[in-house]
């Protein structure tokens, strides 16, 4: 087993045990992991190596958040779309919960973080953030809200956030218009 692997088992162990209100223990042996958990863990492992925008703290934690029962899911659960359609809710809601829960200061200490290390690794100042972007592509804050690293709540805190969410949604705009002219064109 990869070290990548043993990461995810023992993350999917956390956050089962933890959501589930019993004690755990980090793994430290996985010589005796029966074959079909190391095909799971390969699987994920693969997954998760393929889109590396998902947070894989997030992924494991999504179905617990959105189900209020507490279910026991294998590791077998997350290798189904309705594993990535739980976690695409939890990000979801995470944006949408109210500014004073205890959720939602993590999630905006959570994204100041990310923020902060993408602006060192691009060497753009913190306050240009919401105004960069890639050659030939919308603004990276949009890849980054889309994918859970960053909260809408956040990008309020940038004067410039909302008028580059106006231009966006002026220009979505006049594309859409422009498509009935460009079919009687035809």
């Amino acid at each position: 087993m990869t070290e990548f692997e043993k990461l995810i088992y023992n993350k999917h162990l956390a956050e089962t045990r933890s959501n589930q209100g019993k004690p755990f223990k980090l793994r430290q042996n996985f010589d005796k992991v029966d074959e079909s958990t190391k095909l799971y863990l390969t699987k994920l492992a693969n997954f998760f190596n393929k889109h590396k925008n998902i947070n894989i703290n997030k992924f494991f934690k999504a179905p617990f958040a959105i189900y209020k029962d507490k279910p026991h899911l294998g590791l077998d659960f997350y290798l189904s779309m309705k594993a990535v359609k739980l976690y695409r809710e939890y990000i979801n809601s995470i944006n949408r919960q109210s500014p004073d829960s205890d959720d939602a200061k993590k999630s905006f200490k959570l994204s100041m973080e990310f923020v902060i290390k993408f602006c060192k690794e691009k060497k753009i100042k913190f306050s240009d953030y919401v105004d960069y972007r890639e050659e030939n592509s919308m603004n990276s804050f949009f890849e980054h809200l889309k994918h859970g690293k960053i909260t809408l709540l956040f990008l309020f805190m940038y004067p410039s956030f909302e008028s580059n969410l106006n231009r966006l949604m002026l220009r979505l705009d006049n594309t859409f218009s422009a498509i009935p002219s460009m079919i009687s064109l035809k």
